[in-house]
């Protein structure tokens, strides 16, 4: 069976469309950039280094690039993913916490138990204060709506102005 990777059709999609390059705004999705994590929350997805190739690439073909921490699957590396992704992101870096934990409880056995606790203890009131604290200088960052309740930013009521 053939297996197209995540990069090629990155690649294909900015030789495609690489006459608009300055009308599209790629939005990668990296909830963490370690690949023990992102395989289990993410089965069958790239790997963090394919993901990040694919964000360089299209870096480096002159699209404007944003990345989406949501769900942020690694509060203690999101420092290390920020600073890493950072020189080739144009636009923002979305973060955000994970939604609807408790829906996994119901139907969880003890591994997904575990990954659960884990994100939790990730993602207290405590640590996402620590983490706004670090980055709400940084211009790039942009934080989703339950992040901006914890650290006390008011969320837009019209839908596309929540920057």
């Amino acid at each position: 069976m053939l297996q197209i990777q995540y990069v090629d059709c990155i690649k294909a999609f900015c030789e495609k469309f690489r006459p608009y390059r300055r009308r599209i705004l790629f939005r990668f999705t990296i909830g963490a950039c370690d690949d023990k994590i992102l395989s289990y929350w993410e089965t069958n997805a790239p790997a963090y280094a394919e993901r990040k190739a694919a964000l360089i690439y299209a870096y480096n073909a002159g699209f404007r690039i944003s990345v989406s921490v949501e769900p942020m699957l690694d509060s203690s590396g999101i420092d290390a993913l920020i600073g890493d992704l950072s020189p080739f992101v144009t636009h923002s870096i979305w973060i955000g916490k994970m939604n609807h934990l408790g829906r996994f409880g119901k139907v969880s056995d003890a591994v997904l138990k575990q990954a659960i606790s884990e994100i939790e203890r990730g993602q207290t009131n405590a640590k996402i204060k620590a983490i706004y604290e670090r980055h709400k200088d940084n211009p790039m960052i942009r934080w989703k709506e339950k992040i901006k309740k914890v650290v006390g930013i008011p969320v837009s009521t019209e839908n596309g102005l929540d920057i």
